[in-house]
C-alpha cells in the first residue's frame, strides 16, 4: 500500500495488518496518484500488479478468479481484465466488456474509456510503461491506450470488481483550469509519441469528437462549479468540432451556460 501523504489515522489502522508479511505500507509526501502508482510498481515484488484506489473494492474471489484462470492455462498474459459492477447512488451496473471479436482493444476502449480497477498487468508490461506523473486527469486513458498498443488483452467474464462513481462530489473537484489542461495534454502526447500507430485504429473524426465532447464536458463541468468565464471558453473552443456532435450535448450545454450565466455569480 502506498499512502499517497494521508494525514488522518491511515498508518494506524493499517498497523492491525501489518502482522501478515503480504501487507506492506508506505507513506511518502503528497505527489499525487500517479506517482504514488509508480512508486508502488518499483516496491512491488509480485508478477502480477493490480491498482485500487481507497473508495473501490474487489470482490473476495477476484484474486482466487485470476489465479485459477493462471494455474488452468499455464499462461502469463500481460494484461488481464475481468468484468467490473458500477455503483452510483443506490444502484449498481454491469460494465460492459470489449468486443474484442469485432474490433481492437485500442478502439473499444477510445469508445468506452474505463479505468484501471478491473485490470491486471504482468510486471514486464512496467518495463515499457508508466504513468506519466504530470497528468492529473486522463491518466488512466493515457496508460491503457499506449499499454494496449503494445500488449494483448484477455478478458475474464467474471465480474470481481466495484467501482463507486460518486457524481456530486467528483464533478466539484474535476474541474479547474489545470485539470482540464492536463486531459487534453494527455491526447497530446497520445498523438506525439503513438500518433502512427494510432491512426492505424483511431480515425481523425474519432479523435475531433473526443476533443469536442471533452470541450462540451468541461463547459459544463465549469458551469456547475461556477466557472462561468470558463464554461464560456470550453464551449466556444467546442464549436470547430461541431460536425462531430451530437445536438443534444450541445443544446445542453448552452442551456447549463445560459441558466449560470443569469442564476449565479463567477465563482472561479
Amino acid at each position: 500500500m502506498v499512502d499517497d501523504g494521508s494525514t488522518d489515522n491511515t498508518k494506524a489502522a493499517v498497523e492491525a495488518f501489518s502482522v501478515d508479511p503480504r501487507v506492506r505500507y508506505h507513506w511518502q509526501p503528497n505527489a499525487e496518484l500517479n506517482a504514488a502508482r509508480n512508486k508502488g510498481i518499483r516496491l512491488a515484488k509480485g508478477q502480477y500488479l493490480l491498482f485500487l484506489d481507497d473508495d473501490d473494492c474487489f470482490e473476495k474471489d477476484h484474486l482466487q478468479v485470476l489465479y485459477d484462470y493462471l494455474s488452468a492455462t499455464n499462461t502469463f498474459p500481460p494484461v488481464i481484465r475481468t468484468g467490473m459492477w458500477v455503483k452510483r447512488y443506490k444502484q449498481q451496473q454491469a460494465s460492459s466488456f470489449l468486443d474484442l471479436q469485432s474490433y481492437h482493444a485500442v478502439q473499444q476502449l477510445w469508445l468506452r474509456p474505463t479505468n484501471l480497477l478491473s485490470f491486471a498487468f504482468h510486471r514486464s508490461v512496467f518495463e515499457q510503461h508508466q504513468f506519466a506523473e504530470e497528468l492529473v486527469l486522463g491518466d488512466d486513458f493515457h496508460f491503457l491506450i499506449k499499454v494496449l498498443l503494445d500488449f494483448p488483452l484477455v478478458q475474464l467474464e467474471s465480474f470481481t470488481v466495484i467501482y463507486h462513481q460518486h457524481p456530486g462530489s467528483r464533478t466539484m473537484q474535476y474541474f479547474s483550469p489545470e485539470k482540464a489542461a492536463s486531459k487534453f495534454a494527455a491526447l497530446d502526447n497520445l498523438l506525439q509519441t503513438c500518433g502512427d500507430r494510432l491512426k492505424q485504429y483511431i480515425p481523425n473524426d474519432w479523435i475531433n469528437r473526443w476533443k469536442g465532447k471533452q470541450h462540451l464536458h468541461f463547459a459544463r463541468t465549469a458551469f456547475r462549479a461556477g466557472a462561468i468565464s470558463w464554461g464560456w471558453r470550453y464551449f466556444w473552443q467546442a464549436l470547430p468540432y461541431l460536425s462531430q456532435l451530437q445536438s443534444y450535448d450541445l443544446f445542453k450545454t448552452f442551456g447549463l451556460g445560459m441558466l449560470a450565466s443569469f442564476s449565479r455569480e463567477e465563482n472561479v
